[in-house]
């Protein structure tokens, strides 16, 4: 039988007492580096438009709607198309091969 460990519950009150850590933005104020980022959105809203340009100024870093971009690797999850990417990346120059896209397979839009 395997040991479940309950982890200990935090307060709101213990939450607001800790010391501010320094946070490693890959762009500033939304991105930051070893987290997941979430864009909840309706189609059509931009998302993928601005996924875009933040991979083509994250290559070699510079500003994106005025806040800085630091250069580095993305993984991308889409539901789209890899020929749709593919286009993306010609057209802003993010195509790095050092860099990794890994669709989900079999993911659709609802209906």
């Amino acid at each position: 039988m395997t040991k479940v460990t309950i982890p200990q519950e935090v307060w709101e009150y213990q939450v607001v007492a800790m010391a501010p850590q320094p946070v490693d933005w890959l762009w500033h104020g939304f991105v930051s580096g070893g987290n997941l980022t979430f864009l909840p959105s309706q189609w059509q809203a931009g998302k993928t438009t601005l996924l875009s340009l933040l991979l083509s100024h994250g290559k070699e870093g510079g500003q994106l709607a005025g806040l800085a971009v630091k250069p580095g690797k993305s993984v991308v999850v889409s539901e789209e198309p890899l020929s749709l990417w593919a286009d993306r990346a010609r057209r802003l120059a993010f195509g790095d091969p050092s860099r990794c896209r890994r669709p989900t397979p079999g993911l659709k839009m609802p209906q």
